[in-house]
């Protein structure tokens, strides 16, 4: 194609190539010469704005314009004409212009090939034509297909008998063996007339006929594309076909490959499948039919089976892929969860399809294999965990050690090279020294033993852990900085294994002492002056050193210097040389252990603990001290066994009142149930007439008595709740609830609750199903209140209005009222407990204070928020946000006991409300 390019561009025909729309995609130089226009500016400009039909000049009027021209070439495929045109520089050209459809294998028309030849100068328009025929022939000769000119010779009477080979290039003589000048009768394999009858069915218009031929005698097939070159006075034919054997080949390969498939399926366990379109039901293989946890050779109805056996959470996943793939034809991958019918077990399957059309009955089939990748699935998910919180380690670990006030390296074991230095230890230095030879490293900061002399490279702590694994604490040096400053250091190392027990990594661990030395010698000069402080302080305090066994485990700690606080406080004399096990026999291990840590240059442990043997508490705060050289443990002492008594009083006193409300509360539900009962009675003998001619203020007494009962009822129900909100006993039982069906049933409950009664209860919502994790009776117990508050502070002939809205993240349940409002001073302590904004006696409803709390902690419960928006005489909106989220869910539900019914549960919550 660069070959061809460059000999078109040298061309003295000014050559240009469009697309369907006459936009120009090819412009050679001599264009650009005849037209003025650079090749640059001619690129996707259209013709009619490049080159100007001259409106002078012979012929000219009659000249068609472009779009005349593009609709001859659409029609006949050519054409051959002069006209006149104007230059980019308005200069008038003649030229002979000669133009060629050019159109794809199914006859579309997609662009035009045009030549212009400036009659002006015929030796370079002859120049020219000899180019372009060279430029052609070189082409010719080039193209891997076979291509010839054939001529179809016919005796006196027309009647075609053979066919003659006027030229051919190289790719046909190789493909056929066959040269220019040969006959091609004996060559074909089918009658001359079926090739006649090709011809007949060739014309300009509808391009070149496309047929498979298949060469016996050379057992090969050939893709062929004839069309006709002239038909005036001989039948000239223009033939390319190309080499389709090797294609052929693989489709028979194929086929045997889809046998040994089938056959490699059943023994890999691969499940197949099948969809009848007529039946519309799936037939599945006998390894389908045990995935899927069927019965051998049961069927599926694709419509309804098929997705229920798909888990809930993936079935539109499921669907919008097949629905993709039968709209479009083409196949499907995915991976999915189903459900068994048998015993609810839960297995991930991946399937491969496809859908095809029957092009004879037009209806479309889909095939397709899965097979069981649970396990795989498992792992790919333990494995997602494992790395993720790798990575989290990994950053945390990182901040970490970038943030923590020591400076730390990391020594490459193998390479002996410092691998890593967080930011402290570049301070330290003073520059930093990562991918340094360690050797060069040491060499560099001159390390120094505290007294000045130097220290042997064998005794540092990165040697040891390095050549001898060991893990060396606390050593005190100095270095030398770079910028010539020296500072004592403390350094510790240890060393890190791989799998085998192989040294890979050395840390090292330092901080600079220079303030701890200052420190250190001003609290040795100073040391006698607070002794007198140590002795006279009123918390006991004393210093214990370590005792170990055989195993190097502590057993014991001994008591080596004590004040007289302490001697006091615990009733020990002469404590010295005692062991703590004395003062505390009960101790246990663990505790010496962590003793033992704190003594050697661990965190300090705070505690209390009980001294048995004493009868009292203390508050232990243990540290680190040296003394004579040698780590130790300082613990200061406090008597905390008043403040201990009065805890544990406290805390008998707060449970004891927490069953005085529980026992209360169970105790006015008996007379509850004894009124309730009579009231029943009653309510039998009005309705059958038993009474006499004042039943019906018995019956409206009885309904009164109802209510206050039911208003008890509540009472209790909120104590009850307030006091395991407290203790933490108040739970929810959450499962994955649609909140939009919830909310909508609880409001038509309403609106027939209080039909009548001048109000109207409106509900709207964006979302029709919004799956969330929820406890639907709490959640119902919520609403209720919001609306049952609307209704007590609404006006007559006032709406109600429960909006649902979906904010991705997040469910809002919004209830607005049209009532007299709250004040804005009132609406942060609304929903603190026995908290009214309406005290007075003239008020519509009654109520106790804590129905908004109880909101509150069930929201604050479901990980939710409750806020409220109000205006006085314009009404209220109380806002409830719930976060979208949800629970696993067992394979059995537990049966749950049955609750109030809806009706019971707002004839409590609207108990308070007098005038419905």
């Amino acid at each position: 194609m660069i070959e061809l390019s460059q000999l078109l561009a040298c061309t003295h025909d000014a050559l240009i190539a469009t697309d369907k729309d006459l936009v120009i995609t090819f412009w050679n130089d001599t264009a650009e010469a005849l037209f003025g226009w650079p090749e640059k500016a001619a690129l996707g400009r259209s013709l009619e704005e490049i080159i100007k039909i001259a409106v002078t000049g012979p012929g000219s009027e009659t000249d068609p314009k472009w779009g005349e021209y593009r609709k001859h070439l659409v029609e006949q495929g050519s054409y051959n004409r002069n006209a006149a045109f104007h230059s980019k520089d308005g200069r008038l050209i003649h030229a002979n212009v000669r133009a060629k459809a050019i159109r794809d294998e199914n006859n579309e028309f997609k662009g035009a090939a045009f030549s212009f030849l400036d009659t002006a100068n015929n030796k370079k328009t002859d120049q020219s034509v000899q180019t372009c025929v060279d430029c052609y022939r070189a082409l010719f000769d080039m193209v891997y297909e076979g291509f010839c000119v054939l001529e179809i010779m016919s005796d006196e009477q027309g009647k075609p008998f053979d066919i003659r080979i006027l030229g051919a290039n190289p790719a046909f003589n190789k493909l056929t063996g066959k040269i220019v000048g040969d006959l091609m009768k004996d060559f074909l394999e089918s009658p001359l007339d079926y090739y006649i009858g090709i011809y007949n069915r060739l014309d300009l218009k509808n391009g070149p006929a496309h047929f498979e031929y298949k060469s016996r005698s050379q057992d090969r097939y050939f893709d062929v594309f004839v069309y006709v070159i002239d038909n005036t006075k001989k039948i000239i034919l223009g033939v390319l076909f190309q080499d389709v054997t090797e294609c052929r080949q693989n489709e028979k390969l194929l086929g045997q490959y889809r046998e040994r498939l089938a056959a490699a399926m059943d023994a890999a366990h691969m499940a197949y499948w099948d969809w009848d379109p007529v039946s519309d039901r799936t037939i599945l293989s006998d390894t389908a039919s045990g995935l899927l946890g069927l019965r051998p050779g049961e069927t599926l109805d694709c419509s309804n089976e098929g997705s229920k056996l798909v888990h809930p959470d993936d079935v539109e996943h499921y669907r919008s892929i097949v629905l993709k793939a039968v709209d479009t034809g083409g196949n499907w991958h995915c991976e999915y969860r189903i459900i068994k019918p048998r015993n609810g077990e839960i297995a991930w399957l991946e399937e491969r399809a496809s859908t095809k059309k029957d092009p004879e009955t037009g209806m479309t089939y889909q095939s397709g294999i899965m097979w069981d990748i649970t396990d795989r699935k498992k792992d790919e998910i333990a494995l997602l965990q494992a790395k993720e919180q790798c990575e989290l380690d990994r950053k945390n670990l990182e901040a970490i050690m970038e943030v923590i006030p020591s400076g730390i390296l990391l020594i490459d074991a193998n390479e002996r090279k410092v691998c890593y230095m967080n930011r402290r230890a570049i301070e330290l230095y003073g520059c930093d020294f990562t991918d340094r030879v360690l050797k060069d490293h040491v060499k560099l900061l001159r390390l120094k033993k505290l007294d000045g002399t130097n220290y042997p490279v064998e005794e540092l702590p990165v040697y040891q852990s390095l050549v001898y694994g060991r893990e060396i604490r606390n050593r005190e040096m100095t270095i030398n900085r770079v910028d010539g400053t020296t500072i004592p250091i403390m350094a510790s190392s240890a060393p890190l294994f791989d799998s085998e027990g192989k040294i890979t990594t050395a840390i090292i661990i330092f901080d600079d002492i220079s303030e701890h030395k200052r420190t250190e010698s001003a609290l040795q000069e100073s040391e006698n002056k607070y002794h007198s402080l140590f002795s006279s302080m009123d918390e006991g305090l004393c210093i214990m050193e370590p005792v170990y066994d055989e195993f190097k485990k502590p057993i014991d700690f001994r008591l080596i210097d004590a004040n007289s606080a302490f001697e006091k406080l615990t009733g020990m004399k002469n404590p010295v040389g005692c062991m703590i096990r004395s003062l505390f026999p009960e101790v246990e291990d663990h505790w010496l252990i962590a003793m033992d840590v704190v003594a050697h240059g661990g965190k300090p442990l705070q505690c209390v603990k009980e001294a048995k043997r004493l009868g009292r508490w203390f508050s232990l705060s243990a540290f680190s001290v040296q003394t004579n050289g040698l780590d130790a443990l300082a613990v200061l002492f406090y008597d905390v066994t008043r403040e201990r008594v009065e805890r544990d009083e406290m805390a008998k006193l707060l449970k004891v009142q927490d069953e005085v409300f529980a026992n209360v509360s169970h105790e006015l539900k008996t007379p509850l149930s004894v009124i309730f009962s009579t009231i029943q009675l009653l309510e039998l003998y009005t309705q059958r007439g038993a009474l006499d001619a004042n039943r019906y203020s018995v019956y409206k007494s009885i309904k009164t008595i109802k209510q206050n009962c039911y208003r008890f009822t509540k009472l209790i129900n909120n104590i009850v709740d307030l006091s395991k909100i407290d203790s933490g006993f108040f739970k929810l039982n959450l499962s994955n609830e649609n909140i939009v069906d919830i909310i909508k049933n609880i409001v038509q409950s309403i609106a027939e609750y209080i039909s009548g009664k001048g109000l109207s209860v409106v509900f709207d919502t964006e979302v029709e199903e919004k799956l969330i994790a929820c406890d639907p009776a709490k959640i119902e117990r919520v609403i209720l209140n919001l609306i049952s508050n609307a209704i007590k502070f609404s006006n007559p002939l006032g709406t109600i209005s429960v909006m649902i809205s979906d904010h991705g993240d997040q469910v809002e349940i919004a209830v607005r009222d049209t009532g007299i409002g709250i004040e804005e001073k009132y609406l942060d302590a609304i929903f603190e407990r026995f908290n009214q904004v309406d005290k007075t006696l003239t008020r519509n409803a009654e109520g106790s204070g804590i129905g908004l709390s109880i909101v509150k902690s069930i929201v604050d419960l479901h990980n939710g928020s409750v806020s409220v928006e109000s205006k006085v005489g314009r009404g209220s909106t109380f806002r409830v946000y719930l976060p979208v989220r949800t629970v696993g869910q067992p394979k059995e539900q537990k049966q749950k006991i049955p609750s109030l019914n809806r009706v019971d549960m707002i004839n409590i919550e609207f108990s308070d409300i007098y005038y419905l």
